[in-house]
C-alpha cells in the first residue's frame, strides 16, 4: 500500500504528494499501518526510485518531498531516509 501511494504520487506530482503522505499519516494514527510496514514499503518505494526517474525526472526529488512530509507529519522519523541508506549500503540514491 505505501510503495503504491508514493509512487502513484510521485507521478502525478504535488497535490498527490499531499494526498498520498495524508493518507498514510491516517492510516499509521489510526494504526491501519503499523512501523515495520510503513519502513517496508517506503525502503521498497526507495529502491525502485532509479526505474520510476525514467519516467519521472525529479522523481528523486518529489520523494524526497515525501520523506520530509512524512518527517513533519511524524509518520516517519527524523533522519528516516539516512538510517535505510546505511541499511542499505548507501545503494538507495540521494536527490
Amino acid at each position: 500500500v505505501v510503495k503504491r501511494a508514493v509512487y502513484r504520487a510521485v507521478e502525478k506530482g504535488n497535490g498527490a504528494l499531499d494526498q498520498a503522505c495524508a493518507l498514510i499519516s491516517a492510516l499509521v494514527k489510526g494504526g491501519a499501518l503499523e512501523g515495520a510496514e510503513l519502513t517496508k514499503g517506503m525502503s521498497r518505494a526507495l529502491r525502485g526510485l532509479p526505474d520510476l526517474s525514467l519516467d519521472v525526472p525529479d522523481a528523486a526529488k518529489r520523494m524526497d518531498s515525501v520523506i520530509a512530509r512524512g518527517v513533519k507529519d511524524g509518520f516517519l522519523a527524523e533522519g528516516f531516509k539516512e538510517s535505510l541508506e546505511d541499511m542499505a549500503g548507501s545503494m538507495i540514491p540521494v536527490a
